[in-house]
């Protein structure tokens, strides 16, 4: 009895940021859009995007990230090696 527990249960769904919201509104009145459109929106938006809300630090050791390169220079020598390397 499978196909009954194929059912689409709304109640599974996970609730819809404002962003989300404001993605898909546009979705519908305009179409399929871009991956590049997509995270233009998501780290953009002029209310909702990522870099534009108020959560204080984004990047470094007490944000969200951090890239090899702050913490040591030897992820760059490492790739300075190899450059020359295959440069030779």
């Amino acid at each position: 009895d499978n196909i009954s527990n194929n059912t689409t249960n709304t109640s599974n769904k996970e609730i819809q940021t404002e962003l989300g919201k404001d993605l898909s509104a546009y979705i519908k009145l305009r179409g399929p859009i871009t991956i590049h459109d997509y995270m233009t929106q998501c780290l953009n938006h002029p209310k909702y995007g990522y870099y534009q809300t108020n959560n204080n630090i984004k990047i470094g050791k007490q944000g969200d990230f951090i890239t090899a390169p702050e913490l040591s220079q030897l992820f760059g020598e490492m790739i300075s090696i190899w450059l020359i390397s295959i440069w030779e």
